[in-house]
């Protein structure tokens, strides 16, 4: 059992150390958003929006949807709280050009602003 554990290790090890073949993309949003919207709402409602994108259009998957700020105070009208996040895209058959970066920021967006009546920050 202790020789399966080392190999088992051994094999992760080898695939972390294995490069990507395509670099991965972040890209970093902030929205006013009302209170009463959570962090859950606002990662399901992004998930919903990217990932028919990844699954028709744009060759790759979703890896995370990180809130990584909440901001209330100064600058903020009241009842509302300015939420930035991460989304991470790993693309899975080509390097993703321009306009597939885009799309897919464009439908964050929009789905911020239709669903959750999000108002896109600077």
């Amino acid at each position: 059992t202790l020789n399966r554990c080392h190999k088992d290790a051994t094999q992760l090890v080898k695939r972390a150390k294995e490069p990507r073949k395509f670099p991965a993309l972040q890209r970093d949003f902030a929205f006013l958003l009302a209170e009463s919207v959570s962090a859950g709402d606002l990662q399901a409602q992004v998930t919903s929006a990217v990932t028919p994108l990844l699954q028709k259009e744009v060759p790759g998957v979703l890896q995370s949807v990180r809130v990584f700020d909440i901001y209330r105070g100064k600058g903020v009208p009241e009842n509302m709280k300015s939420v930035a996040f991460q989304i991470a895209i790993l693309p899975t058959q080509r390097t993703l050009t321009e306009q597939d970066i885009v799309k897919l920021s464009q439908s964050v967006i929009d789905t911020v602003k239709n669903k959750l009546a999000g108002e896109l920050r600077g």
